[in-house]
This record gives C-alpha cells, sequence and structure tokens, in this order.
C-alpha cells in the first residue's frame, strides 16, 4: 500500500513519516495525518491498481500511426513545479496568433494545465475548420513534447504555451482575435496540504482575468477524480467570477446528476493577498500572511442547491491521460460545466 511507514507515533498523531506519490510527510498533526491516508489512494503507491500508461492506449488511436508520432520525442519531467518561484511571476507574452494559427478568428478553446497534450491533439483534429485549440502548461519539456507532434500532425489549429496560467491568463489571451468558446481545466493537482494550496492554479486573479476575457456564452468545464480539488475549482470561480459565471443547464435539474461529494462542509479559498493585484506571489500564510482569502458568502449558492450535480460523462467525448489512468479502476471522476 505504502512503500514503508517510517514512523507511526500512534498514542498522539504528532509524527507520521512515509515515502509515498504524495511525498515525505514530517510532523503532521492527528487530522492532517489522517488526510494524507485518505488520499493516498489516488496515487500509484497508494493503490496498485492503478497502472501506468503507455500512450498507446486505444483511445490515442485517432492520432495515427503512433510509432511514428513518439518516435525520438520521449521525455523525462519532474511531475510537480512549484509555480510560486520567481520565474513563473512574470507574464507570457502573447504570441502573434496569425503564426501560430492558420485562422486566428476561429473560436478558441482552452486546456489549462494540459499535461502530455494528448488530449488537445484529438480535440484539435476533431474541430478542424471548426476551432483552434490552444494547451497551456507550466513543464516546459512537455510544451516542446506536444509541439513536435502538433507539427508532424500538420495541424495548423493546434498550438502549445510554455506558461503559468495563474499569472499569464490576461496577457497572453487578452489580444486574441476571435471569441474564447471553451476553457477545460482537467485533473489538476490536488496540492492536498493546506499550506500548499496556494499553488493550486485556480486562484482569485485567475478567476477575475477569465471574467473579462471570456464572452458571454463561452463554457467552463471542471473535472478530476479528488472531490475536494474539484470543489476548490467551482467555489473559487463562484465566489470570486463577480456573478458573471453560472451552472450550466445540464449540470441542475437533469435525471443522471451524481449528488455524492458535491457540497462544500468547510471553505477556505487561501492564497489571495494585495500583492496578487500586482502580480506578485501569493503569500503563504504559514509564513505570517494574515489575508488568507474567506468567500465573500458562506455557504456558497452552487455547493447547497440541492438540484445541482455531477455530470455522469464527460460531454467532451476526449478523454485526458489522467482520466484513462483512474477509469482503469472503474474510480468516480467528477465533472461540472459552467457558463459565462
Amino acid at each position: 500500500w505504502f512503500k514503508h511507514f517510517c514512523s507511526v507515533r500512534v498514542h498522539s498523531m504528532t509524527k507520521v513519516c512515509c515515502d509515498n506519490a504524495l511525498g515525505d510527510v514530517h510532523t503532521l498533526g492527528g487530522a492532517e495525518s489522517q488526510v494524507v491516508l485518505q488520499n493516498a489512494k489516488y496515487t500509484r503507491r497508494g493503490n496498485p491498481e492503478l497502472g501506468r500508461l503507455t500512450g498507446r492506449e486505444k483511445e490515442f488511436e485517432e492520432l495515427g500511426d503512433l510509432t511514428a508520432l513518439y518516435e525520438g520525442l520521449s521525455t523525462k519531467t519532474r511531475q510537480h513545479v512549484n509555480p510560486l518561484a520567481d520565474h513563473f511571476q512574470l507574464p507570457t507574452p502573447a504570441p502573434d496568433w496569425s503564426k501560430i494559427f492558420e485562422d486566428p478568428m476561429l473560436p478558441l478553446q482552452i486546456d489549462v494545465g494540459c499535461g502530455s497534450g494528448r488530449f488537445v491533439l484529438i480535440r484539435a483534429q476533431r474541430m478542424l475548420k471548426r476551432a483552434n485549440v490552444l494547451g497551456m502548461e507550466i513543464r516546459q519539456k512537455l510544451v516542446e513534447r506536444a509541439l513536435a507532434w502538433a507539427s508532424r500532425l500538420e495541424l495548423r489549429n493546434c498550438h502549445f504555451i510554455f506558461t503559468n496560467a495563474t499569472v499569464s491568463w490576461k496577457s497572453i489571451l487578452e489580444s486574441y482575435p476571435g471569441t474564447i468558446e471553451l476553457v477545460s481545466m482537467q485533473f489538476p493537482d490536488p496540492h492536498f496540504k493546506s499550506r500548499h494550496h496556494k499553488r493550486r492554479h485556480v486562484q482569485p486573479r485567475l478567476v477575475r482575468e477569465m471574467a473579462t476575457t471570456l464572452a458571454p456564452g463561452a463554457r467552463v468545464f471542471l473535472q478530476g477524480d479528488v472531490p475536494e480539488a474539484v470543489r476548490w475549482m467551482r467555489d473559487m470561480i463562484e465566489a470570486h467570477g463577480d456573478g458573471c459565471f453560472a451552472l450550466a443547464p445540464e449540470c441542475i435539474n437533469q435525471p443522471g446528476l451524481i449528488r455524492n461529494e458535491w457540497e462544500t462542509r468547510q471553505l477556505l479559498l487561501e492564497g489571495d493577498c494585495d500583492a496578487q493585484e500586482h502580480g506578485e506571489p501569493f503569500c503563504d500564510q504559514d509564513e505570517g500572511c494574515e489575508k488568507s482569502i474567506l468567500a465573500p458568502q458562506l455557504p456558497l449558492g452552487w455547493s447547497i442547491d440541492a438540484t445541482a450535480g455531477w455530470l455522469p460523462e464527460n460531454p467532451l467525448g476526449v478523454p485526458t491521460e489522467r482520466e484513462i489512468y483512474v477509469t482503469q479502476t472503474k474510480a468516480m471522476v467528477y465533472r461540472l460545466m459552467l457558463v459565462r
């Protein structure tokens, strides 16, 4: 289950040290150590039923000859990076849209945190001549490889940008000449520890910039296998979207909606402070910042809406790598659609 337990002091639960995919956990109180144990099921070390992806699963076959596509482009990269590092706080400039897309006036679909990018590639193939598809990813090696794949597939409606979307949303997208019709945020890094919640990509600044750049009718698709992380995205957007977003009709009063894990019982939206208004790193309450932000109204309306729930299926019809990974065990995936 775990690789090993180094030490468990049961009488006080003041220290748990374990080596697992969540990282080494040191000097935890009882509540946080229980969270670590509970969240182990989302990792391959904590759940032996989860298998390793090869990139050759049947869901990717529509990309064509996978051997030719992957040849010479294998890469290794860190699973996690620190989005609060200084070099990730500088906004990324916008590209020349006419150079990266054959028709920059087409509607734009954006996948935030696109990972390896296969979802973006398949989506671009399906949206050929109908929409441009952009992947935003914070790990540079994955972006470079995805761009090489797009080039081999000769996709002129597909592009990838190496960036921290939390900081660079507006600088990149406010100049797009067409409309943004869809934003997807799928299987985000959950950053389980409360002191790392400021590293989650959906923060008040990003939500406010989305509200100003998305036109009415644009859709925002959220999904993940860690319910608390999906609720965080949903609740952040409701709390800081200035009333610009609503649950999509298919998430309200529809047969088959899933209510399990829908309601937020404790809500602390951390990571906002005055520094964010000036593009500075998010503050850390552990380091003395007392400006962690609470939702303006508790409880939030979407969370307590008894007619609302998670979507039973992926409405986009294209799975991400992580989605394939978790469905191997028939694990629950929490999905919802919002509308601007």
